[in-house]
């Protein structure tokens, strides 16, 4: 997608120096290379219309077609409209990876803002698209995924700062259905869905997130290791939906701190916490609210404790009923 909104700013920027008004026009272009060592070949670009309109030119009907590409062969139709300063680009949906794909391209002065809208693509088929770009990534050479789609809603600003550009607010919220993973994390039919936000306020960046377990299991390693060995957590969606909320930041010093945490386990544990609580470098809590309960206790220690004492003198421990935690920490 990178690559079809890079060749269609390309034309977009050079629409300034045509000076044919309400003509067709027809670009080809045997080969273009782009950052990271990717190129795309034979692409050819078209407009029905070209048009001058308000001190802009307009394409209200353009077709950008890459035979071979890292993505594939696509064929994106598209709209633009560019006035020299600003540029936007809006290419309806068109096939991706079993899926469709639609994008929106804003870029003026300072600042570029894309908004993307993902339905159905095929996550395996993704996975090995993201393993020949990057080969070099462990992680995505530690996994292998087998089943799944994807369905994303995505809405990004990237603004330029000194020397650099930056992410500015970004959000995303989607589905991952039917996900089976195999590596050091996995899933078994899996599906989840996601709503995550990124807000930069003055120094402090802010991130806010939800995920559901709305059905199947995952298994997850956090990073500790205790000894030789690395723990982790197995949750399965079997009594409903596991929900888990946040709410953390980070400012100009590098302090990570949490303000909102919340996990409803059905039938296992309901924990909130609210306040004011920092991580890293130093973990420290003031002005903290937290409550936890559980009617299973003995589940509870199995899925979430046991994994974290394996080798101890508590790892084999047998837990038994109810537990209720109310803690005020001014």
């Amino acid at each position: 997608m990178r690559a079809c909104a890079t060749v269609a700013l390309l034309f977009l920027l050079a629409l300034p120096t045509v000076r044919a008004v309400g003509l067709p026009l027809a670009l080809h272009v045997g080969n273009i290379a782009l950052p990271g060592g990717l190129s795309l070949s034979d692409v050819s670009l078209t407009c029905a219309r070209l048009a001058f309109d308000g001190g802009a030119f307009v394409c209200p009907e353009g077709t950008l077609v890459i035979r071979t590409s890292p993505w594939g062969a696509l064929r994106l139709p598209f709209t633009g409209r560019t006035d020299g300063a600003q540029i936007h680009v809006d290419a309806r949906s068109f096939a991706w990876l079993g899926g469709r794909v639609g994008f929106t391209l804003d870029i003026a002065p300072g600042t570029r803002r894309l908004r993307a809208r993902v339905t159905q693509v095929s996550l395996p088929a993704l996975h090995a698209l993201a393993k020949s770009l990057m080969p070099a990534q462990a992680q995505l050479a530690a996994h292998d995924l087998t089943g799944g789609t994807l369905d994303l809603e995505l809405d990004c600003r990237l603004v330029d700062g000194a020397g650099a550009a930056r992410i500015g607010d970004c959000a995303a919220r989607g589905r991952l259905a039917a996900l089976d993973l195999v590596g050091t994390h996995s899933a078994d039919e899996a599906t989840l869905e996601f709503d995550v936000a990124q807000r930069q306020d003055g120094a402090v960046r802010r991130w806010q997130g939800r995920v559901v377990l709305e059905a199947g299991a995952v298994y997850v390693e956090p990073g500790l290791r205790l000894g030789d060995l690395t723990p982790g957590l197995l949750l399965a969606a079997t009594n409903g939906p596991i929900v888990a909320d946040v709410v953390a930041s980070r400012d100009a010093a590098g302090r990570i701190g949490v303000e909102r945490c919340h996990l409803h386990h059905p039938g296992v544990a309901e924990l909130a916490f609210d306040g004011d609580a920092t991580l890293l470098p130093t973990a420290t809590w003031r002005d903290a609210h937290l409550r936890f309960s559980t009617g299973a206790l003995g589940r509870f220690y199995a899925v979430y404790l046991q994994p974290l004492l394996l080798g101890g003198s508590l790892g084999g421990l047998r837990a038994d009923g109810s537990l209720e935690v109310d803690l005020h920490v001014t």
